[in-house]
């Protein structure tokens, strides 16, 4: 937003129009790509944590799916 005052302020070259507009639309980009690249990083570490979580999940079911199997053949042969 710093940049804005620049491009707002009256010129007296038109040049200095474009060229103010041009150093505009660079540090926009720039920090489109700083932008793009922190979501990423969020996205990454989302998709980490939630893998690690289903796979959590998956081991605890499969425990306790083993532990209802054994005490079912317990009371099966019993």
């Amino acid at each position: 937003m710093s940049r804005l005052s620049t491009i707002s302020k009256a010129k007296t070259d038109p040049a200095d129009y474009v060229k103010a507009m041009t150093e505009f639309a660079s540090a926009q980009a720039e920090v489109a790509a700083e932008n793009m690249a922190a979501f990423a990083e969020v996205a990454k570490k989302v998709q980490t944590d939630t893998v690690d979580l289903m796979m959590t999940a998956g081991k605890d079911f499969s425990e306790d799916a083993s532990a209802a199997v054994k005490k079912a053949t317990k009371k099966a042969a019993a």
